[in-house]
């Protein structure tokens, strides 16, 4: 839970992502609940403050923040704009992976990288265009 204290306070697309939100939308979510209730020694609870997280193990053994599906966008776009100088070690993805899982996780990291990508290009393009048709002044 440690990676998680930068975003305790805040907003992201009108939203508080934090842990008790996190906790407040994981008891809202019924097919979180089934699959804890189905696999429940893929799971945890873990107190923090006030509110009980639902963790769940990976293959590695450790256990990350299970992230209710009415969450995962603004996780996503959270971790991507608040990312500072990404490195091989660390980057988007890892750090992502490292807090956070569910079920299609990679999936959709993979999505929104790309489409952030896309997204930038056509920015660049925008911009290069518009450099382009800009008039200078000689004199």
């Amino acid at each position: 839970l440690k990676h998680f204290n930068y975003a305790l306070y805040l907003r992201v697309i009108s939203k508080k992502v934090n842990i008790k939100g996190i906790a407040q939308e994981q008891n809202m979510d019924i097919d979180l609940k089934a699959e804890v209730k189905l696999h429940s020694k893929m799971f945890c609870s873990k107190q923090v403050g006030e509110c009980a997280v639902i963790l769940a193990k990976g293959r590695d053994e450790k256990y990350r923040i299970v992230v209710p599906k009415s969450l995962r966008g603004d996780i996503l776009k959270l971790h991507h704009e608040c990312l500072v100088n990404p490195t091989a070690v660390s980057n988007f993805d890892t750090d992502v992976y490292d807090t956070f899982t569910w079920n299609g996780i990679h999936q959709d990291v993979k999505q929104y990288v790309e489409k952030a990508r896309r997204e930038e290009a056509r920015r660049e393009k925008e911009n290069a265009q518009r450099n382009a048709n800009k008039v200078i002044p000689i004199g």
